[in-house]
């Protein structure tokens, strides 16, 4: 929420949030539509999100991902409780793992292949995170680039950009006094439109994807209700837009949305306490009076 105070000491206070929130937002929600390990989120990136969004993020979804390795010694494969959000070049890290651990491959079934065997044997708590997962979902007009990706690479670039709508131009007004001070509540639409451009072999299928994950799926909407965000259901279809670089057709895929933010703005200055008002009669009799505020 950002408060800007004038000189007179009036003050507006906006629950809008920015361009790079919103992209923050749509970085961490499109990560976990198409899978990626987005988890545990750093305080850093933390900082980029909207307000609500970041203290939901730091109090509950930020946990560490894990799950049980029955480890053998000696060996780099091993069975998981559970191979949800595990996939090869991730960082394994836990009491039997060597320094260093990534996974290799993930399957036939619930085996976890690492790059590194074991040093006991026995179930194992270990914690995952993937240290790429910020290059696999990438924001659009960074200030500063990212190494660049090959033509094999799965790789998402989102941007977020306010669009203008007739129903963006409702207001819904009212005022209030607090005391002196009068208050006047502004709540109104704001729209916005994300795109995504989606490289790779996979490009297609992937924008399905988060095209199907935007519309279906209730933790998505609810995730992006914390910061105010609703998405219109009407969504074109993905469009394949193979990209000419370097004597190559790189494959991509675009998909856009729109976006409703609710916002609401207070603006509140300051009013009369009371007023001194000075009656000269004609009988040259002076009165004073004091007329206070409500």
């Amino acid at each position: 929420m950002a408060t800007i105070t004038y000189p007179d000491g009036t003050s507006l206070t906006s629950t809008a949030i920015d361009e790079r929130q919103a992209q923050s937002m749509m970085q961490l929600v499109t990560g976990r539509m198409l899978g990626v390990l987005m988890t545990p989120y750093s305080a850093a990136a933390l900082a980029t999100l909207p307000p609500a969004l970041s203290a939901v993020e730091a109090a509950t979804l930020a946990a560490p991902w894990q799950t049980t390795l029955t480890l053998t010694a000696g060996q780099s494969s091993a069975p998981a409780a559970s191979t949800a959000l595990l996939y090869p070049n991730q960082t394994a890290v836990g009491t039997g793992l060597q320094a260093g651990t990534r996974v290799t491959a993930v399957g036939p079934g619930n085996l976890v292949w690492l790059s590194l065997p074991a040093t006991v044997s026995g179930p194992q708590t270990a914690t995952f995170a993937d240290p790429d997962c910020f290059s696999a979902v990438r924001v659009g007009w960074q200030q500063e680039g990212q190494p660049a990706w090959n033509i094999a690479a799965d790789i998402c670039v989102v941007r977020c950009e306010p669009i203008d709508t007739d129903y963006g131009r409702m207001r819904d007004s009212v005022q209030s006094l607090q005391g002196i001070t009068a208050v006047f509540t502004d709540t109104y639409t704001r729209a916005w439109r994300v795109y995504w451009a989606f490289y790779g072999p996979n490009s297609t299928d992937r924008a399905r994807a988060v095209r199907s994950a935007l519309v279906t799926i209730q933790q998505f909407a609810d995730l992006l209700a914390t910061a105010g965000w609703y998405v219109n259901p009407s969504i074109s279809m993905p469009q394949r837009v193979p990209e000419l670089f370097q004597g190559q057709w790189w494959p991509r895929t675009d998909l856009y949305a729109d976006f409703n933010e609710q916002v609401t703005e207070t603006y509140a200055t300051g009013t009369v306490e009371q007023v001194q008002v000075i009656v000269n009669r004609a009988t040259g009799v002076y009165e004073t009076l004091t007329i206070q505020g409500d």
